[in-house]
């Protein structure tokens, strides 16, 4: 199993309009073959 973390600053005016944003590429990461699970998190 390969597991990938990626940790990057989202703006903080669009923090809060995040998960709406990026719906569509959440669902395609989803969808594709292979793939087990697709999550965000965010830092406390």
């Amino acid at each position: 199993m390969i597991f990938i973390v990626v940790k990057f600053t989202i703006r903080e005016d669009k923090a809060d309009d995040w998960l709406s944003l990026v719906d569509d590429f959440t669902q395609a990461t989803r969808a594709e073959e292979g793939n087990l699970f697709f999550e965000w998190s965010r830092s406390a």
